[in-house]
């Protein structure tokens, strides 16, 4: 099957559930449940380079007194801590909720019909999934810091840990990274080029200010899980 053939199935099983896809896909963004999402980081600038006269004379010119400022540092902190629990947020329930997503898009593509709480049906199984999440992460990392290209290759290994652990929920973190990576032997080129095949509607979802996301997403999703379906079935042929 082409890439062609996974979004044309994607479609057949979103047909008439966009709205639950949709509402699915945006929850489970706000979770962490996606891996493209849940992220959130703060980037700062600091004056330490600068003499206190230097940043006395540009607060003065900027008409900033330390009234000001010390209100400034204390909502920037606020968001930071904010930030930060988010963070923490989207680690451990966007680990039980990916299963769950993973579970709701396999149902679409099995079934051809699934409802919103199916995000939540896997939460039971938030430890496996974070703990995977983390190795994964820093076996990627790891690989990122010896080349960039290998690092790619090696997340693609693991590309299919969620629907795994969904189709196998008494599997280890591990088994189910190590089933991954079996199912993904010789198919990590076909899921790049199933990738960059929504390359295009990307760029139109940025063009509307990411609104266009909210229907990409679901797609995506639902594409990958009939790619799953797919390599698992030839994989299980091949034994």
């Amino acid at each position: 099957m082409t890439s062609s053939d996974f979004r044309q199935r994607a479609r057949g099983a979103l047909q008439g559930n966009w709205f639950v896809a949709v509402i699915a896909a945006f929850i489970a963004s706000i979770l962490g449940g996606i891996s493209t999402g849940g992220g959130f980081s703060l980037d700062f600038t600091t004056t330490e380079d600068m003499t206190d006269a230097e940043l006395e004379a540009l607060m003065a010119q900027l008409g900033i007194n330390e009234e000001i400022l010390t209100t400034f540092l204390i909502i920037i902190g606020v968001f930071a801590v904010i930030g930060f629990v988010y963070s923490i947020i989207c680690l451990i329930v966007g680990s039980g909720v990916s299963v769950g997503y993973a579970q709701l898009n396999l149902d679409l593509v099995d079934k051809g019909y699934t409802s919103v709480s199916t995000i939540f049906s896997r939460f039971d199984q938030w430890k496996t999934a974070l703990v995977a999440r983390l190795l994964v992460g820093l076996r990627v990392l790891l690989w990122m810091l010896l080349f960039i290209i290998p690092g790619i290759i090696e997340s693609y290994s693991y590309a299919m840990v969620s629907f795994v652990m969904a189709d196998n929920p008494h599997m280890t973190a591990r088994e189910a990274m190590a089933e991954s990576k079996r199912l993904m032997k010789g198919n990590r080129w076909r899921l790049f080029c199933l990738s960059f095949s929504f390359f295009g509607w990307a760029m139109l979802s940025v063009l509307t200010l990411g609104i266009g996301m909210l229907w990409l997403t679901p797609y995506m999703q639902a594409s990958f899980a009939a790619f799953y379906r797919q390599i698992k079935a030839e994989a299980n042929c091949e034994v």
